[in-house]
C-alpha cells in the first residue's frame, strides 16, 4: 500500500464519517466511552512510524499502547514483477489521550498524541539486463537479481483521531513527522530521511 492508497482510504472514510459527526450532536448519552468499555482492540495497521501489519491495541486509563508487525516474501522468478522480494516492519507507539467524548450511542472519538519506534529492512530487486524483443519477434524477459538486505529504523511523534463506530470498529486517523535511519547508505545526508507522514488503520475493539 503506498501513500497514494493511504489518502484514498482517508478520504473516503472521511466522506462518511464526517455527515454522521454532524448529524450526531443532540442524540442519547451513554455512562460509559465505547473506548473504555471495550479498551482492547486487534486490526491492521498502515504507516511508516507504526509499522505496517497486523496490530494490538489497548487503552489503560488515559494512555495506550500498540504493536504492530508485518513480512511478505515473494521468491523471486522470472515473471517476478514486484519491487521488493523481501519486506518487513516492527513498531510499537504510545499514545496519550487529550479528549475524548461519545457523540452518540454509536459514534465515539477521541484526539491523542503519540510517539513510536520501528524497525524494518528489505531486499529490493535490481534489473540487471532489460527485456527486449529478439528476432523472432518474441519477448525475451529482463534478467533480474537480489540486491542488498537495507536495515531501517524509525522514530516519530504526532496527532492522531480515533473513530469508533457501534462501539466496536475503530478508525485511526494519524499525522506526524519521523525520521527514519538507513545504516546502509553510503553518506551520512543520504541515511536519514525526514518527513511527515500519515498513518491509517482499521481495529476491532472488544
Amino acid at each position: 500500500m503506498n501513500r497514494a492508497h493511504v489518502s484514498c482510504f482517508i478520504a473516503v472514510i472521511l466522506t462518511f464519517v464526517v455527515p454522521a459527526v454532524l448529524f450526531s450532536f443532540g442524540s442519547e448519552e451513554v455512562s460509559v466511552t465505547a473506548y473504555e468499555e471495550f479498551p482492547e482492540a486487534l486490526g491492521f495497521q498502515y504507516g511508516e512510524i507504526a509499522a505496517s501489519g497486523l496490530s494490538y491495541h489497548a487503552w489503560r486509563d488515559k494512555v495506550g499502547f500498540q504493536v504492530a508487525g508485518g513480512i511478505v516474501y515473494i521468491p523471486l522468478t522470472e515473471d517476478f514483477w514486484f519491487e521488493r522480494t523481501l519486506d518487513y516492519s516492527v513498531g510499537t507507539e504510545i499514545h496519550l489521550r487529550v479528549y475524548g467524548e461519545d457523540f452518540a450511542h454509536w459514534l465515539s472519538g477521541q484526539l491523542y498524541g503519540f510517539a513510536g519506534l520501528n524497525h524494518g529492512g528489505y531486499i529490493p530487486i535490481e534489473t540487471v539486463k532489460s527485456g527486449y524483443m529478439d528476432e523472432d519477434d518474441e519477448w525475451v524477459p529482463p534478467e533480474l537479481a537480489t540486491g542488498s538486505y537495507t536495515p531501517t529504523f524509525g522514530f516519530g511523534i504526532g496527532i492522531g483521531i480515533e473513530i469508533i463506530l457501534f462501539r466496536h470498529f475503530s478508525i485511526p486517523l494519524e499525522l506526524g513527522y519521523g525520521v527514519v535511519w538507513m545504516p546502509t547508505a553510503p553518506t551520512v545526508p543520504e541515511q536519514f530521511n525526514v518527513n511527515l507522514m500519515p498513518q491509517a488503520g482499521f481495529r476491532y475493539r472488544y
